[in-house]
């Protein structure tokens, strides 16, 4: 059986990051650009190549058993860190690589970037934010009854990980995907000058590279080399105020050559 408190925290946390998603938007567009067709492609590119190409490169690679037991894990875990965080960071900017050729065109200005962003950034907080939070509550209400039919038929690690699930936890899930929200911008920015500047193709390797550094925490705790979410959250956070203060400078620095240099 579940809490009533984490019930009601998971109900909470889906309303805070779906105003979260409108608030951001908003402050977005008092300073940017933010046009319909980039945050489409955004959206667009991250399902097809973070949700279904690297999805079916896991299933392939880690070869996942119907309890969810991975063997890479427990046999292999920094291996296991390496290519989790290496095929979210290529999949995820060879998607903004591609979707900001496909932008090139008649979308070339610097705000493309952000709107791009909003829409990558944002339907991952709504796929891996909201849609998992709305899968826990329904699964956490039907739970109640502990003698139900669900409760029999659901695995007891399962069981386990709900009843074990704190109300705080699910509120600081809340903050980590802010925080993955501000990467997710910087990211797209960093690829967009990689694509739309000729002497910054460079950004490209970077931004896979930044990737992977930002996830490597996360897959540690993952894999059992990090038990600390508190360091999780803080080595997160920190990487989101370097990549904006990085951003900030080559932003302004883009102001200043009038957004026409390539």
């Amino acid at each position: 059986m579940v809490s009533t408190s984490t019930i009601i925290a998971m109900g909470i946390s889906i309303l805070l990051l779906l105003v979260m998603l409108f608030i951001l938007f908003f402050m977005l567009k008092r300073k940017f650009e933010m046009k319909g067709v980039p945050i489409f492609i955004g959206a667009f590119c991250f399902i097809i190549f973070a949700m279904i190409l690297e999805q079916r490169l896991h299933v392939f690679v880690l070869k996942p058993t119907a309890s969810g037991s991975i063997a890479l894990i427990n046999n292999h875990p920094w291996l296991y860190v390496l290519y989790g965080v290496f095929a979210a960071g290529i999949f995820e900017e060879t998607a903004r690589f591609v979707g900001f050729h496909l932008l090139k065109g008649q979308y070339p200005t610097v705000d493309t970037s952000f709107a791009y962003g909003f829409g990558h950034g944002g339907i991952e907080v709504i796929l891996v934010g909201v849609l998992s939070l709305v899968n826990s509550l329904i699964l956490a209400l039907l739970l109640q009854d502990p003698n139900g039919a669900l409760a029999n038929e659901l695995p007891q690690a399962v069981l386990q990980n709900f009843q074990n699930t704190s109300a705080g936890a699910i509120y600081l899930s809340v903050i980590e995907r802010f925080g993955a929200f501000v990467v997710q911008l910087c990211l797209s920015f960093f690829v967009w000058l990689a694509v739309n500047r000729k002497h910054k193709k460079f950004f490209f390797p970077v931004a896979i590279l930044l990737h992977a550094i930002v996830d490597t925490p996360a897959a540690m705790t993952q894999a059992g080399l990090l038990s600390s979410i508190s360091i999780v959250y803080l080595l997160l956070f920190l990487m989101a105020i370097l990549l904006v203060g990085t951003s900030v400078k080559l932003y302004r620095k883009e102001i200043q050559e009038g957004d026409l240099s390539n």
